[in-house]
């Protein structure tokens, strides 16, 4: 069925969409900042009261907070600043005109469902696995194994899902579906990959190759939302994506490190080369790029018949109603 083209509007365009994701991307950062940094407060001072006091009297500094929450609580902390991003998401989409969103987070779309949902781990470890092996057997990277706590990688994985899945909510999840209902598909992958991208520019070591990467892995969980018509998915690639370099193997997750991971990274021997990248991690590299590239290419290739699930209909159907009733 040819979709039906939409008139102009000032208000309700891809500009306007972009707009609004970048507000409340910083809205989420502020409100998950005041959040997190109230309950590790309070972490600290039930571990140590007289922390109260060393404030008080202006003989503390943020480092010394930080390194006495210990190695875990501290990585659990970084992943859940996004909290703050769901939240005002999930505020956002309570508008009328927004409403419909909620449905990609729930089995409206085909693809929320079990075996799509373990795809998503599949793949997101297998790609990144895939090329930190490489690395590994080129002799870029060497590896020890050094914390095995299991309650730790789980609480962990839950905490990196809250920041991974909440990029989603909002780059899949809001405006990729807000353009694609306003415009075309090329557009809404394209604008909603880019902008996922530009959000990584001030991140530690990005490169040309690094953006380019973060825009594939944009473009990568767009497929999975639209062919493959799961957004269950797109958080599962991404949330185990960042898990298995950050986490399992201790290497930088977009530049950032980890205070906690299964295996630590020998810095000192680390090299540059097509399959690693000191600052940035395997992110950074030519054969990350290509893995992505070739993963895109497979999502279009074998499902690009599918249909994704219209979330509009409803709305559209009821402006209709109204714009006869206020034509008549």
């Amino acid at each position: 069925m040819e979709k039906e083209k939409k008139k102009f509007s000032w208000t309700q365009n891809a500009v306007t969409y972009s707009i609004a994701t970048i507000l409340l991307l910083f809205g989420g950062q502020i409100l998950g900042g005041i959040i997190v940094g109230m309950v590790a407060g309070i972490m600290i001072i039930i571990k140590d009261p007289s922390v109260i006091s060393m404030m008080l009297g202006g003989s503390i500094d943020s480092d010394l907070l930080l390194s006495m929450m210990g190695p875990v609580a501290l990585t659990c902390t970084n992943y859940l600043l996004p909290l703050g991003m769901w939240l005002v998401c999930l505020l956002w989409f309570l508008f009328p005109k927004n409403r419909p969103i909620y449905q990609t987070i729930g089995k409206k779309l085909t693809g929320n469902n079990w075996p799509k949902f373990l795809l998503g781990i599949l793949l997101g470890f297998g790609m990144n696995a895939a090329c930190i092996f490489v690395a590994y057997l080129h002799g870029d990277i060497e590896l020890s194994l050094a914390n095995v706590n299991p309650f730790a990688m789980i609480l962990i994985y839950l905490c990196v899902f809250v920041q991974s899945s909440s990029e989603e909510i909002l780059c899949r999840g809001y405006l990729f579906e807000k353009i694609l209902h306003r415009h075309n598909f090329i557009l809404a992958a394209l604008v909603s990959s880019g902008l996922f991208a530009a959000g990584h520019l001030m991140n530690d070591g990005v490169t040309i190759l690094s953006i380019l990467n973060i825009f594939l892995f944009g473009l990568f969980a767009v497929f999975c939302v639209y062919y493959l018509d799961s957004m269950w998915m797109a958080f599962m690639v991404h949330t185990t994506w960042n898990y298995t370099q950050n986490i399992l193997f201790g290497l930088p997750n977009s530049g950032a490190k980890s205070m906690y991971s299964l295996f630590v990274l020998n810095q000192a021997t680390a090299r540059e080369s097509f399959a690693y990248d000191p600052g940035f991690g395997i992110e950074g590299t030519l054969l990350c790029d290509i893995v992505l590239l070739i993963g895109c290419f497979v999502l279009w290739f074998f499902f690009r018949g599918n249909e994704h699930t219209n979330i509009w209909t409803e709305l559209d159907e009821e402006e209709a109603r109204k714009a006869e009733q206020e034509a008549q």
